[in-house]
């Protein structure tokens, strides 16, 4: 399947003016102003610059303005939401859904708290050894530097699965994918194993752009969450982790930069997943005839979740294979405008692959706002 996605320059943003959302809480059903994500009335590009910080995990919101956001109603928050915006912006006058007003349920906010971690560094060989740093919870008026991408214009390119890497290491292989140059997500479980209560030695990266071009890189850190860890088990709620590695190299030893591989981010509501419509594809690796092959798999998302996991995980009709934990989970989105002259199409990861159960059944971790500042945020605790 190709990726259809917008192509994107990076600009800076003053934020001061749209950090303040307003504290209310809201009847079952109310009206929503599609769009006006930042709760001030209005729709504009100062909308487009808030999704963009919330799902750089910049900010918390509220759960009408979290509705809001949803501009498509398809029950995931992602870029097609802001590039909606940002053609409002540019084209006034031109038919869409964004700006107009909706009589429906607010949307259930997305997990959202404070979470202790634990960091490796693999230079040390006691792969018991870890320091542990909090995150603290995402709230509406303070933020971490997040830059905003903007479409700079409404085209595709197309990536394949790229973001999708292979790890290996002491513990097997497993699957990833690419959050920026150095930072790569996968399963806990695919550099920790519960039931030593130790941390993979010898962890590495490999990304494959072609048949004939590949990049590797080796661990310099490891991170879970400390409630991954429960005795000699594990918290399935918590199977998510991230590998920081040094410089990706080429088969000749040169530096390559892979961060332009890295994937966008979206939220899956719960509405999305009790709706059991919508169709999420997962990408690992697995190995067939000896050779480390990535796939795909596409599912109709399931509410057949455990009370006590739906907030935090998921479950499609895909699928499984050995190789794939670690990898992504993602959801194609497009949307036509009334008049059919401009379409957007974006690719969002909203989930991380962890595990399987019967046949054709593949479970994972949300993306939520906890994995987003945790993709962003481990670096600043990388120092002694």
């Amino acid at each position: 399947m190709k990726l259809k996605k917008l192509l994107a320059g990076v600009v800076a943003v003053t934020t001061s003016a749209i950090c303040m959302i307003p504290s209310a809480s809201y009847a079952a059903t109310t009206n929503i102003l599609l769009g006006d994500s930042n709760g001030d009335g209005y729709v504009n590009i100062a909308d487009a610059t808030f999704i963009n910080q919330y799902l750089g995990g910049a900010y918390a919101t509220n759960a009408k303005n979290f509705t809001a956001m949803d501009i498509n109603e398809d029950g995931i928050i992602d870029q097609t939401d802001q590039y909606m915006l940002q053609y409002l912006e540019a084209n006034p006058n031109a038919p869409t859904k964004a700006g107009t007003t909706v009589r429906k349920e607010c949307y259930t906010l997305p997990v959202n708290t404070a979470v202790q971690y634990r960091r490796h560094d693999c230079s040390d060989s006691n792969l018991k050894s870890y320091k542990t740093y909090t995150i603290p919870v995402a709230n509406t008026t303070d933020s971490f530097d997040s830059p905003v991408a903007y479409a700079s214009e409404f085209n595709t390119k197309d990536k394949e699965n790229v973001a999708c890497v292979e790890i290996s290491s002491s513990i097997g292989l497993g699957s990833g994918f690419i959050v920026s140059n150095n930072t790569i997500a996968t399963a806990a479980h695919c550099i920790y194993n519960a039931s030593s209560n130790e941390f993979a030695k010898n962890v590495k990266v490999k990304v494959y752009v072609d048949e004939n071009v590949s990049y590797t890189a080796s661990a310099e850190f490891l991170h879970i969450p400390s409630k991954y860890i429960k005795g000699n088990d594990c918290d399935v709620n918590y199977d998510y982790a991230l590998i920081r590695v040094g410089d990706f190299k080429d088969k000749n030893g040169k530096k390559v930069n892979v961060g332009n591989y890295s994937v966008n981010f979206g939220i899956m509501t719960d509405e999305f997943i009790n709706a059991e419509k919508g169709s999420l594809t997962s990408v690992g690796y697995t190995t067939v005839n000896d050779i480390r092959t990535r796939y795909q798999s596409t599912g109709v998302i399931s509410s057949e979740i455990p009370s006590h996991e739906y907030a935090y995980r998921y479950h499609i009709k895909a699928k499984s294979i050995a190789g794939k934990s670690g990898g992504m989970t993602y959801f194609d989105s497009s949307y036509t405008n009334p008049g059919n002259n401009y379409t957007i199409n974006t690719r969002s990861t909203v989930g991380v692959h962890t595990s399987t159960g019967k046949e054709d059944e593949s479970y994972g971790v949300r993306v939520n706002l906890n994995l987003i500042r945790f993709y962003k945020m481990s670096k600043l605790f990388e120092g002694d």
